[in-house]
């Protein structure tokens, strides 16, 4: 059996380096299912963040649910993915790759 290639949950890109695998078992779809992430856009998602203290990052399931609901194109490449918003110009850019380009101001 050919394994399928690692693929961000939010972006569907599959270039590296991706983290994983997650796995989300409140959604009975999903509930065997093994996620992978880009860790730019995990850090992109205003709804994850990554806890110290227990060593693994939240609120994934949440923002699933959220970029399902409402998926957000980044302004520089056009691809869908996790972004962050510029609070000076108010566009919303990837993580490291496209908004270090933009050299964007974060609150």
């Amino acid at each position: 059996m050919i394994e399928q290639p690692k693929q961000c949950q939010f972006c569907k890109r599959s270039d590296g380096p991706i983290i994983g695998p997650f796995v989300k078992s409140k959604d009975p779809a999903l509930a065997n299912s093994k996620l992978y992430f880009h860790q730019d856009c995990l850090e992109a998602s205003n709804t994850t963040f990554y806890d110290k203290q227990k060593n693994k990052w939240m609120n994934i399931g949440k923002a699933i649910e959220k970029f399902q609901q409402k998926p957000v194109m980044c302004d520089r490449c056009g691809h869908i993915g996790a972004t962050i918003k510029c609070t000076d110009c108010r566009k919303q850019y990837h993580g490291y790759y496209c908004s270090s380009l933009y050299m964007i101001y974060i609150a």
